[in-house]
């Protein structure tokens, strides 16, 4: 088969019920010239056999086994395969919109060489909900997006799924297969800072399952939070000295993630991490407090976050009924 001109990167692990819809959401995109790169990583249900299947029927799906590595290592290995010109990425139990290639492409004419990000939608209660949300313009410069997108305002996560993106650029970045949770974030950035603006386009093109279980959205954990910490501390480390607006928010997280992860080992029964977490808390607050575009409130929110991270969970839940 000659070169795509996207390559579509999915990985699979026990995910039986809902990767062949995911695949046919491929499968009937109005645009045709992509690849399909399945890696079903070490799989114990029968998703290596569906995922078999579905590419006896089209010869643009290619089937990858692995033993289990996990998601980066999943992903790592498409990344060595693909041939496409541009690269994004589904997750197993996701869809995504007919019209995904079409109007991504669309975007990315209008855009240029620059990567291009859409939104999403989630069903709940048998409702589409669309959250993501619009800036002034389309085009806006790397850190007012990040800032932007971090801080909360976009109501858009930022992970892997939703970009299109050069192969040039992201074929050269790996995942770290040393996160179990945010190294598609990590990912992301490092394929990002090489590129000065962004096109973001809200209109919700990919479609998440929230409701699986076993899905990682909805996962609460020491494990989780810890990772996702180690993930913030890489990102920053990448941001130093070239996003100053996106460095703030970042710390923000920081500071936030210290305080989850230590809810999370004093729940867990885990008091010698919940003590580091803590400290690591407010060592985050003190660079914080000098952050200028981060909110007095924020800081002052933070702080007790940093003083007593369970209490101030108790105080945030009764008072908005949120952390």
């Amino acid at each position: 088969m000659d070169s795509p001109l996207i390559s579509l990167v999915v990985p699979v692990y026990n995910t039986e019920k809902y990767v062949e819809k995911a695949v046919r959401s491929v499968l009937a995109q109005g645009f045709d010239d992509w690849e399909l790169l399945l890696v079903d990583d070490g799989s114990t249900d029968g998703s290596g056999a569906v995922c078999d299947a579905l590419a006896g029927e089209d010869e643009r799906i290619r089937v990858f086994h692995q033993p289990n590595g996990g998601v980066s290592s999943a992903r790592n290995l498409a990344l060595d395969q693909a041939r496409g010109r541009f690269l994004c990425f589904l997750d197993s139990d996701d869809t995504l919109d007919s019209t995904f290639f079409e109007k991504m492409l669309a975007m990315q004419a209008q855009a240029g060489s620059v990567p291009v990000c859409c939104g999403f939608d989630w069903q709940e209660a048998h409702e589409t909900n669309q959250p993501a949300r619009p800036l002034p313009s389309k085009r806006v410069s790397l850190d007012d997006f990040l800032f932007e997108a971090l801080i909360g305002r976009l109501g858009l996560p930022l992970c892997c799924v939703t970009w299109l993106i050069p192969a040039e650029t992201a074929l050269r970045q790996r995942f770290d297969e040393s996160l179990g949770y945010g190294e598609d974030s990590l990912f992301l950035m490092q394929v990002l800072l090489h590129y000065r603006e962004v096109w973001y386009d809200p209109q919700p093109l990919y479609r998440y399952l929230t409701e699986r279980d076993g899905n990682t959205v909805t996962e609460r954990s020491l494990k989780k939070s810890a990772s996702r910490y180690r993930s913030l501390e890489k990102t920053l480390a990448l941001c130093r000295g070239q996003l100053p607006k996106t460095e703030q928010v970042l710390i923000k997280h920081l500071v936030e993630c210290a305080a989850e992860a230590a809810r999370r080992a004093r729940r867990e029964g885990k008091q010698k991490e919940y003590k580091s977490y803590k400290k690591l808390c407010l060592d985050w607050w003190k660079q914080l407090s000098r952050c200028k575009d981060i909110s007095g409130k924020d800081r002052l929110r933070l702080l007790a976050y940093g003083l007593s991270p369970c209490l101030s969970e108790k105080m945030m839940m009764k008072i908005y009924g949120r952390v």
